[in-house]
């Protein structure tokens, strides 16, 4: 399993259309075959930033999710709605439950 916790920061005023943007790319995640769970959650003391979690199979279904045409559009618009590039950090399941 390959699970990455990506944090967000948005613009003032970009909120809405960060949403639109995130929220088409997490509903086609959600269809890909290697796609175990993608979730945007936001900081309930700053509405501005956000978290994608996100579990993947393993690291080339994560690279396969980064080759389609969602993900690269939903980059591309996030780009300029965001503060900076963000953060990736990559963990090692340790304990989970089905």
């Amino acid at each position: 399993m390959h699970v990455q916790l990506v944090r967000m920061e948005v613009l003032q005023g970009c909120r809405d259309a960060f949403l639109a943007a995130m929220g088409a790319n997490v509903a086609a995640a959600r269809r890909e075959p290697g796609c175990l769970r993608f979730d945007l959650l936001g900081d309930p003391d700053d509405p501005l930033v956000f978290f994608a979690y996100e579990v993947f199979a393993d690291a080339a279904a994560l690279q396969t999710h980064r080759a389609t045409p969602q993900y690269r559009d939903c980059i591309a618009a996030i780009g300029p709605l965001t503060r900076g590039s963000g953060s990736k950090t990559v963990y090692t399941p340790v304990m989970v439950a089905d």
